[in-house]
């Protein structure tokens, strides 16, 4: 899904920037660096948040590949405080809000450069 959306991100760029930064004597790394990151930065820092919270969501794998409980994740923690005995809900309650906060403060973050694409991908060059 990354390589398709910085592909699409990358193919609306004009090519006449690419143009004036060759006529300009860049090289590749330059246009790269200069022209084009900085023209798909709402797509990298949509891409980056996507990345963060699919990896931070991740339950199954860490569930398989951990044996010990000081070695599992704060997701899998919440859900073994949910099947106790007796479920203590404040408890439940706090714990799915510990394990949110990451997730919420990445799309904070993450939201001036969703928006940024959106007003910038408005205008006509």
């Amino acid at each position: 899904m990354g390589v398709f959306l910085l592909r699409q991100a990358l193919r609306t760029i004009p090519e006449d920037y690419f143009d004036a930064a060759r006529i300009d004597g860049a090289n590749h790394g330059q246009i790269l660096r200069h022209v084009a990151l900085p023209l798909a930065a709402p797509a990298l820092g949509a891409l980056a948040a996507l990345t963060f919270i699919g990896s931070w969501n991740m339950y199954l794998w860490p569930l398989v590949v951990t044996k010990s409980r000081e070695m599992q994740t704060a997701q899998i923690a919440v859900n073994y405080l949910l099947n106790e005995e007796v479920a203590r809900w404040n408890v439940v309650a706090a714990g799915a809000i510990l394990v949110l906060l990451p997730t919420l403060l990445a799309f904070l973050l993450a939201q001036r450069a969703f928006i940024r694409g959106i007003a910038l991908g408005g205008l006509k060059g």
